[in-house]
């Protein structure tokens, strides 16, 4: 290996360790909203925490397919513009309300799923679906919600909320929807 060879190596080595413990700082948008995430058990939709693994299960989605689809409906989708992944005032809402839910069951594991509406090429739809996804899943940590329960995927325009072909039906399909795994 030549000097320059070398020298380029040690830079670049240099650079990344430097780099590697840096993190762009957030601020708090709403600070009456963020608290600390409870260590010490589950919660209960009603405040109770749970005191044994049936009553966890009952409200964690954790038991059977028809428990996870009625937490299913207590989580919102998130909807956003066209060509575009920016937090609306309306998704930012549904995004706090969001996690509410998730501060009150703080064991449950998150999947933030970025969809987009038909239109655009298939690697354009995937790639917008994957910045909905990060966008919300960086407001939702914003807010306090714990990095390791969360995860992001994006379908693109594989799975439609409505299979129309007009703006009604485009609108429905540019979301984000959070599922509990």
């Amino acid at each position: 290996m030549n000097k320059w060879s070398m020298f380029c190596c040690v830079l670049l080595a240099s650079f990344v360790f430097l780099t590697a413990g840096c993190a762009k700082r957030s601020t708090i948008p709403d600070e009456g909203l963020v608290s600390d995430i409870p260590s010490n058990g589950a919660v209960a939709d009603n405040g109770k925490k749970a005191t044994t693994d049936e009553e966890f299960d009952s409200f964690s989605g954790e038991s059977s397919d028809t428990d996870a689809a009625k937490i299913k409906t207590t989580l919102e989708t998130a909807y956003f513009d066209f060509d575009s992944w920016v937090l609306t005032s309306d998704a930012r809402e549904t995004i706090r309300k969001n996690y509410e839910w998730m501060k009150a069951n703080p064991d449950v594991r998150i999947s933030i799923e970025g969809h987009t509406d038909e239109r655009g090429s298939d690697s354009y739809n995937l790639a917008l679906g994957e910045n909905r996804a990060k966008s919300v899943m960086k407001y939702v940590i914003v807010l306090g919600a714990d990095p390791a329960l969360l995860s992001t995927i994006s379908y693109g325009e594989e799975n439609p909320a409505d299979s129309g072909q007009n703006e009604e039906s485009w609108a429905k399909n540019r979301r984000v929807e959070f599922v509990i795994k």
